[in-house]
């Protein structure tokens, strides 16, 4: 795998990560706000403020193992191979022509 297709799994996995963390963080904040009385408007923003910024840090220092993506690549490929496609063989149908042939009305007496 390519080394800059690599830094950008990484960089989307640290990404998510730091969205998780930030969505953790703000519905424990805001929970434990809510417990000692009603959140200002001020509050809520400055709890979502300080979620963010600590999510940015934590996210940073974390270590995402490279290992993990190129295995999955790797059995990405083997799958690939292992289910190649044949081709399907269509069969014309032949054009019939019906034959009409007239046929004799009985006569009636």
């Amino acid at each position: 795998m390519k080394k800059s297709k690599l830094k950008s799994l990484v960089k989307a996995a640290r990404k998510t990560a730091e969205k998780d963390i930030h969505q953790s963080l703000l519905s424990t904040l805001s929970e434990i706000a809510g417990n000692y009385g009603e959140g200002a408007k001020k509050l809520n923003k400055d709890i979502q403020k300080g979620a963010r910024r600590l999510a940015k840090k934590l996210s940073a220092n974390i270590k995402i193992d490279k290992s993990v993506f190129i295995e999955v690549k790797e059995d990405a490929n083997v799958a690939e191979l292992a289910t190649v496609e044949t081709p399907i063989l269509v069969k014309k149908e032949a054009k019939v022509k019906a034959v009409v042939t007239p046929v004799a009305e009985p006569e009636t007496k």
